[in-house]
């Protein structure tokens, strides 16, 4: 699933004692099912989701009987919300430009000095920044929707700017 910041997000969920956690590294969120109009929804306003860091997080939807799903949220940039001066790249982007570029031999010292794991990127061999290349362009390619996510889910979901 991806979602922009400020969207309000609405996902019809089986039961009323349903509930949405998103988590990564440095937060988590928990929101309950809303009942309307005789269903049950995860509702998230707009003035809640402008708050969230973008980013790759994990979710789960789970009820009384357990997990009902589990995969991957990205929450991507709204520019409403950026300065002039902020960048627009994702942080897997950066990376995916800098091995390019190192590639192609016309890396900036910042991008050749740019570590992945435990080495710097003007330190990998060719085969390694092949390799490199592919996984960073896989997760680019989840980031903008043109790849399932890792487990291949995808939600039903309905945005409104709020």
């Amino acid at each position: 699933m991806i979602i922009t910041q400020g969207f309000q997000l609405k996902y019809e969920v089986p039961t009323s004692d349903s509930q949405f956690i998103m988590k990564n590294d440095s937060s988590k969120v928990v929101i309950a099912a809303t009942a309307e109009d005789g269903h049950f929804y995860i509702i998230v306003e707009g003035t809640i989701t402008k708050d969230w860091v973008p980013g790759l997080y994990k979710y789960q939807i789970i009820n009384s009987t357990g997990i009902i799903e589990d995969a991957q949220i990205t929450v991507l940039v709204n520019f409403l919300y950026l300065e002039d001066s902020d960048s627009v790249k994702t942080h897997n982007e950066i990376i995916l430009e800098a091995i390019e570029a190192q590639l192609e031999g016309r890396a900036t010292s910042n991008q050749a000095s740019m570590s992945v794991g435990d080495k710097s990127i003007s330190y990998c061999s060719l085969n390694e920044l092949l390799n490199l290349r592919e996984y960073f362009k896989a997760k680019v390619d989840i980031e903008k929707g043109k790849k399932p996510d890792i487990l291949g889910k995808t939600l039903k979901y309905t945005w409104n700017l709020r």
